[in-house]
């Protein structure tokens, strides 16, 4: 992603990451996130205020994969979906779940 001005981080732009994890999990890895997460990676913040925020936060996304498809598709693929809940779809809600590398993916979740 290219930033072009510094204005842009005062919208919720900026780097991101998606890390998906069993909930018994999440909490100790948003904590590790928080106390260990540089301010900046390679020049760009890491923690930022999103529309509507006041304070900065952590701009990783820590999650279950059923958690995060069903939020940002409104259905399950992994598990079946008609025809109609393609067509439903929206390009951006696709290319949320698309785009972008999975660096691992021990427990075949995701692909």
């Amino acid at each position: 992603m290219t930033i072009r001005c510094p204005a842009t981080t005062t919208r919720g732009w900026g780097l991101r990451l998606q890390i998906f994890v069993p909930e018994s999990e999440k909490a100790d890895i948003l904590t590790v996130l928080h106390d260990h997460l540089p301010d900046e990676f390679a020049g760009l913040p890491t923690r930022f205020a999103f529309t509507g925020q006041d304070e900065h936060t952590v701009a990783v996304d820590v999650h279950r994969v059923d958690e995060l498809v069903s939020t940002k598709l409104g259905l399950d693929p992994r598990i079946g979906a008609t025809p109609l809940d393609w067509l439903s779809l929206t390009g951006q809600a696709a290319l949320e779940m698309t785009a972008g590398a999975v660096f691992e993916d021990s427990d075949d979740e995701l692909t």
